[in-house]
């Protein structure tokens, strides 16, 4: 987890470039991995690890929920209704509870993330896992893939509308 409720702005927690003004890449998942390459770690022997949550924060003023706006730094988001732990929030729980999304061109970080009122979520999807396999695990020639957890994709295929393990069989599917 790159950024978290420890930080005071909102950052994503799974970047693929630098998500916030003015500064290096240093919190991206490319850096980590260039940084065990250049470390002397053989890449055949790095497995990546995605995510199947999102982190979730609490933001100090509902109009400003862009990347690197002001948050409650230490002070957790709502809690999911079923992983019930405030600033974390399941794959599931996040595809159909408001969110407004941001990706694609108007999202430099490569993944997706939400806003609601004073709620501020970071995650992954579907097309944001595989860009990091066409990007890291295929093009840093990587072990392969693991996920945190396999309970919070959409397991029941209920909740998103994409059929059972949306994020699992992406991956799989493109590798």
């Amino acid at each position: 987890d790159m950024h978290g409720s420890w930080d005071n702005v909102t950052g994503h927690h799974t970047a693929m470039t630098g998500n916030l003004p003015d500064t290096d890449p240093l919190f991206t998942v490319p850096y980590a991995v260039k940084a065990w390459i250049d470390g002397g770690m053989p890449s055949q022997k790095i497995i990546l690890g995605l995510a199947t949550y999102g982190r979730s924060l609490k933001l100090v003023s509902a109009s400003e929920h862009g990347l690197a706006a002001p948050t409650l730094r230490n002070v957790l988001a709502d809690k999911g209704k079923y992983t019930r732990v405030g600033g974390f929030l399941s794959y599931y729980e996040i595809c159909n509870a408001g969110f407004q999304i941001v990706k694609g061109e108007n999202n430099v970080v490569e993944a997706p993330y939400g806003f609601k009122g004073d709620q501020w979520v970071g995650y992954d999807d579907a097309d944001s896992l595989r860009h990091k396999v066409r990007t890291l695990i295929f093009g840093k020639k990587l072990g392969g893939a693991m996920f945190w957890a396999i309970d919070l994709d959409d397991y029941t295929g209920h909740f998103c509308g994409e059929g059972k393990y949306p994020l699992l069989n992406a991956v799989k599917d493109e590798l």
